[in-house]
């Protein structure tokens, strides 16, 4: 759960070495990575609570 908190944070918020993405794009790509780099069982969980707790302003890019 935390690798997936962190991937999402890491992809939707500016930092020095990357362009932030939408939350949807974020979510997208931890889909797209489920089964491999992200426990199956706990992905959709975890994006649902996300989505209900990311203010909608800091998910979208700059």
């Amino acid at each position: 759960m935390f690798a997936i908190v962190d991937t999402i944070d890491a992809m939707i918020y500016k930092r020095p070495y990357n362009t932030p993405v939408t939350f949807q794009a974020a979510a997208d790509e931890v889909r797209r990575c489920s089964g491999t780099q992200f426990d199956p069982a706990i992905v959709e969980p975890t994006l649902e609570y996300l989505e209900s707790r990311i203010s909608k302003g800091a998910a979208t890019p700059h």
